[in-house]
């Protein structure tokens, strides 16, 4: 799941997401940091062995990571800029639609 967030980089923010909007109730509370590559890269490969789910996600890069909690949980997991994510989706639209 990915959840678009205005967020300043290195400030705290909170978010809730309803469960209409989400499919389910989130609440995120935490700061998107920049991390080098391989930084992002162990996030993202503890995210994918924590959680199946995201296992879609393991072609990705990017440089920033989120830090805080979800749902009460504390986590750190994968993030992308608003650059890197359009460049993914532009990227997959494209291979999907020829």
């Amino acid at each position: 799941m990915s959840i678009p967030v205005d967020a300043e980089e290195g400030t705290l923010f909170t978010l809730h997401c309803p469960e209409e909007e989400c499919g389910k109730e989130i609440m995120l509370r935490g700061t998107i940091k920049r991390v080098s590559g391989e930084e992002f890269r162990r996030v993202l490969k503890a995210a994918i062995e924590g959680n199946s789910v995201f296992a879609g996600l393991e072609d990705i890069h990017g440089s920033f990571i989120f830090e805080g909690s979800v749902n009460g949980e504390n986590v750190k997991l994968p993030a992308e800029s608003m650059e890197e994510f359009t460049k993914r989706f532009m990227k997959e639209v494209f291979v999907l639609t020829g």
